[in-house]
């Protein structure tokens, strides 16, 4: 059976792709043949390294909004917790369910297809929730950042993780937007400016990465704005780290790409253990734990 709820547009054009993905659906978290691969392993121990220090001893229940295959609902059951999973692809939360080995019964009651702007969960719920790399396929952020407030208990604990328009793998391409918006100071773009985007200018840019090619809106994201817009929406910083430092010019000419692997990977490591202004947040994708205040 589907559980569904209200999807916009750009719910649908997401719903779409990822229904049909046979990578996101499969192969991102078992496949280690490919650096991105790994890359998502890792952004995902990271995860769980934050969340372990801070997490309350007791465990109830835990949501993953936009749980995708279920890898980090698969970390939270390894924490006897309860878990709950909201995501916008039917196919995803089916691969979701087949990997926890979920029955019908708690299927139709626990995981919903549909937005994650409004989940039919009562208030202060959950007593921790994961958003991994959702935010910036969504049109406007407070609401969702309000919404998982909304569900998540006082002190309970929340990981987000976006893309990082700071890392050294987008200097280039925040160069050139910056040189473009210098001629263009609507950026080229018609489109209408989001509510974070008002109260908080610059906290997102739209890539040009895989979801724009298809029809899709992405963004990436300031960490330390994203940092400030969470804390007024009463969500307190915990800790936060980024992971992925690719070399992606000679990764694209496929230059000694094993060498390249062992670099990246002691960069990452140096500057996740290192606190160095700029370096500890230039990983491709930031991490963070939050906790409700």
């Amino acid at each position: 059976m589907e559980n569904t709820v209200r999807q916009t547009a750009q719910d649908i054009s997401v719903s779409h792709h990822y229904d049909k993905s046979e990578k996101w659906n499969k192969e991102l978290y078992v496949d280690n043949n490919h650096f991105f691969n790994r890359l998502l392993v890792r952004r995902k121990e990271y995860s769980f390294k934050l969340f372990d220090r801070i997490a309350m001893p007791v465990s109830f229940r835990a949501i993953d909004l936009g749980c995708g295959p279920g890898a980090y609902l698969e970390e939270f059951t390894k924490r006897n917790y309860e878990v709950y999973g909201v995501d916008i692809s039917q196919e995803m939360l089916n691969t979701c369910a087949v990997r926890l080995k979920v029955d019908d019964e708690s299927f139709r009651k626990k995981f919903i297809c549909g937005s994650i702007e409004n989940v039919p969960f009562d208030d202060n719920y959950f007593d921790a929730a994961a958003c991994i790399g959702v935010l910036g396929l969504l049109i406007s952020d407070i609401k969702t950042i309000s919404e998982i407030r909304r569900i998540l208990m006082p002190g309970g604990v929340l990981l987000l993780t976006v893309e990082n328009m700071l890392s050294l793998s987008n200097l280039d391409f925040i160069l050139r937007h910056k040189i473009k918006s210098l001629f263009n100071k609507n950026g080229g773009s018609k489109k209408e400016i989001s509510e974070e985007e008002k109260a908080y200018p610059g906290i997102t840019i739209s890539s040009n990465w895989f979801p724009n090619q298809l029809g899709m809106n992405y963004k990436i994201y300031n960490p330390y704005k994203l940092i400030q817009l969470m804390n007024d929406q009463g969500f307190e910083l915990a800790g936060a780290v980024t992971a992925g430092h690719e070399f992606r010019i000679l990764r694209r000419l496929n230059i000694i790409p094993n060498i390249i692997d062992r670099i990246e990977l002691k960069l990452e490591k140096y500057f996740r253990l290192n606190k160095i202004p700029y370096f500890s947040y230039s990983g491709q994708f930031f991490v963070g734990a939050f906790i409700k205040k």
